[in-house]
């Protein structure tokens, strides 16, 4: 991307000419490609983004504006434009000015030759080999859905405090979603990778989907509620803590009081058994990268330490609210600079997974549905678990879907245990397999 360094030096010089105390440019370039099946009718798309944003600050009136496509004239005028709201706007009492340079914490840049070049055809004829073996393995199963994609981005981020990052990154995800039929019943099966890396061998996600489907039609009804311990799979916790907790570590949400969590950093939260960390250094994770959104280099932050509230998450006009350093966890929504989670990651247990199961009463996998009805601020949830199976008598018994309910502080006061291994999921978070207590179920 330095060969954008001209047009973006350009835009920061223009910028001060104008009268700014100061000017920052992010730019990003992304190259997309993708292919899609709808049963068996294929559509391959492919396309080229460029988004410029702009922010300037005069005095403490801060304010942002962005743009696609990279035509000289059109961003000089955009930040003259963006200079002039800025004059008439009104001042943020606690604006502190854009962050200055540092050199990266980490090596680690999630950039693949591999994906970068990878081609159409090889979407094709993959898509065509998961559905031929997912569909060989019964004639109850039709493909609903199908797809690959890749894409490839390219980062800049410079301010005139001199500021200047440039990062790359490569991701690719591939995904079956079938249906199964028999005697009047339906069911669903979904199966997935995402990956930093080329991945070549999808058999996992034909195993997934296939799984799921079939144990879907012979699933029983629960017929009942409980309160009782359920071991939650990687992807399901990771759904549940990204909707319900997550949202709490976030500095901008408790300075707006948004935040359940606020007032309690020092205090324990949780048992001793519940740790969480925010790794942006973590090498293959999948928000791993060098900088944040403003050009912050990312780190790793210890967030839950044995249950005690260490800390949230800033960016940097958040941080220097509070007197603290960022933690590199600036995003960007819209004109906005926000705050987002990197890789977090949650400390593993000394249990196996059949340990695990053996003191639950119920195993939740699949996915979650109805997870935007959560309550963040108290931490309230209740939601349907697409794929869950009762444990009875050492089985492990499909069901149709149910619904679980609980408020997630308190459950993981209460002694939640973790398996050894963990987990990467498309949540940006890593998790082991987790036993909670005093879940309610429904079915």
């Amino acid at each position: 991307m330095s060969e954008y360094r001209y047009l973006v030096d350009k835009l920061l010089k223009r910028a001060l000419e104008l009268g700014v105390d100061e000017a920052e440019i992010a730019l990003n370039r992304s190259i997309s490609r993708d292919v899609k099946a709808e049963g068996r009718s294929f559509k391959a798309t492919s396309k080229a983004d460029e988004t410029i944003w702009v922010r300037v600050a005069i005095g403490k009136k801060v304010v942002g504006a962005t743009a696609t496509g990279l035509v000289e004239d059109k961003l000089l005028s955009l930040v003259e434009k963006t200079v002039d709201i800025a004059r008439v706007s009104s001042e943020d009492p606690y604006w502190s000015g854009f962050p200055e340079p540092n050199e990266p914490r980490h090596r680690w840049v999630g950039f693949d030759e591999g994906i970068a070049t990878l081609d159409t055809p090889f979407f094709l004829e993959n898509i065509r080999l998961a559905i031929d073996e997912a569909e060989s393995r019964d004639s109850r199963l039709k493909t609903a859905r199908a797809s690959a994609s890749l894409t490839v981005s390219w980062n800049v981020v410079a301010n005139t405090r001199g500021v200047w990052t440039e990062d790359r990154g490569t991701y690719m995800n591939f995904m079956l979603y079938l249906k199964a039929k028999d005697m009047g019943r339906e069911s669903t099966g979904f199966g997935y990778i995402v990956s930093r890396s080329l991945v070549t061998d999808f058999k996992e996600v034909v195993e997934d989907s296939v799984k799921y489907a079939l144990d879907g039609l012979r699933a029983s009804k629960f017929g009942r509620s409980i309160i009782a311990p359920v071991v939650m799979s990687p992807e399901v916790a990771a759904e549940l803590l990204f909707n319900v907790l997550v949202p709490s570590l976030f500095a901008s949400r408790v300075q707006e009081g948004l935040s359940p969590l606020a007032g309690k950093v020092g205090k324990q939260i949780a048992s001793e058994s519940f740790s969480l960390v925010d790794d942006g250094t973590l090498p293959g994770g999948l928000r791993t990268s060098l900088y944040d959104s403003e050009g912050v280099p990312r780190r790793r932050t210890v967030l839950v330490e044995k249950g005690v509230l260490k800390g949230f998450l800033y960016n940097t006009y958040t941080a220097r609210r509070d007197k603290v350093e960022s933690t590199g966890n600036a995003s960007r929504r819209a004109t906005m600079v926000d705050i987002s989670h990197t890789n977090l990651v949650l400390a593993r247990g000394k249990s196996t997974q059949e340990e695990l199961l053996s003191e639950a009463k119920v195993f939740l996998d699949g996915y979650l549905m109805s997870a935007h009805t959560v309550n963040p601020i108290t931490g309230d949830f209740s939601v349907v678990v697409t794929n869950p199976y009762l444990i009875e008598n050492g089985e492990v018994k499909p069901l149709q879907p149910v619904t679980i309910a609980g408020n997630i502080y308190e459950i993981l006061r209460n002694n939640p245990l973790a398996s050894r291994l963990s987990e990467q999921t498309p949540y940006g978070i890593v998790t082991p397999y987790l036993l909670l207590r005093d879940i309610t179920v429904t079915g």
